[in-house]
């Protein structure tokens, strides 16, 4: 099955011309027949479907998860208005160099999140040759580190800024990897990929419903993902004018 995009630039996208935009890659399991990868535009509290591709659910697929973003990255910067920085953002899984290579080739900044984990091996070279865990630096809670490093050992040292920070209230730290200035400001920047869980809901059981469609031929799923992802860019400027108009009341559940 072909990748979906929303071909003409959205009425967001393009009132956005010279200014910096988020991308966020998010793959999303459609009960057990398909899984969703999905590239979306970070607008406001909601990550906004761009462009998708559709890959069997328990099935080994075709080509890696890093393939699958090259080819909507592409498809992403074909329509994007010039001037507009682009930062892609990744969580763990997907952490590689081919998709600072795929980013590079693009003129995109690019981050993402690294398991903080012994067994895989995370590692990186400080300035002055010194190769270490990255964990040895967030040894609690509490604790953060950031600064200029080099990660990837295996394909070759990558130049990456490294930001880790242990919230006290989290069981794990965060692993940053960036190619811009390490700090506050990528963490701030990574929060906003939970974005997207928010519009996982509003297509699921919270919103449309999707899984309730019981649609296994993926062709169609696509067709009906298209009217699903159109719909979402329709309401979500709706939405906003309800909660600046103060009306939000009439229409927010009451139960929860």
């Amino acid at each position: 099955m072909g990748p979906g995009c929303i071909g003409r630039q959205p009425h967001d996208l393009e009132a956005q011309r010279g200014h910096r935009e988020l991308l966020v890659f998010d793959p999303t399991p459609d009960r057990d027949e398909a899984t969703l990868l999905v590239l979306g535009l970070g607008v406001h509290r909601r990550v906004l479907p761009l462009a998708w591709h559709i890959v069997p659910g328990q099935t080994v697929w075709a080509h890696p998860t890093a393939a699958y973003l090259a080819r909507l990255c592409q498809r992403v910067a074909a329509v994007l208005p010039p001037g507009v920085t682009v930062t892609l953002v990744v969580d763990r899984g997907l952490a590689s160099a081919v998709v600072i290579d795929c980013c590079q080739r693009l003129g995109w900044h690019w981050l993402m999140r690294r398991n903080l984990d012994a067994r895989q091996g995370v590692r990186i070279r400080l300035p002055d040759g010194t190769v270490c865990p990255a964990w040895a630096y967030v040894p609690g809670p509490g604790r953060r580190w950031a600064g200029p490093v080099a990660a990837f050992q295996t394909q070759g040292w990558y130049a990456a800024q490294l930001t880790i920070i242990w919230p006290v209230r989290y069981r794990e730290p965060w692993v940053l990897l960036s190619d811009r200035p390490a700090g506050p400001a990528r963490v701030r920047e990574y929060r906003r990929r939970h974005q997207v869980e928010a519009v996982e809901q509003d297509c699921k059981t919270r919103g449309r419903n999707l899984e309730a469609s019981k649609l296994t031929a993926r062709n169609r799923l696509n067709r009906l993902l298209l009217a699903l992802f159109l719909v979402l860019w329709w309401t979500h400027p709706l939405g906003q004018q309800v909660v600046r108009r103060g009306e939000r009341r009439r229409f927010d559940r009451a139960d929860r």
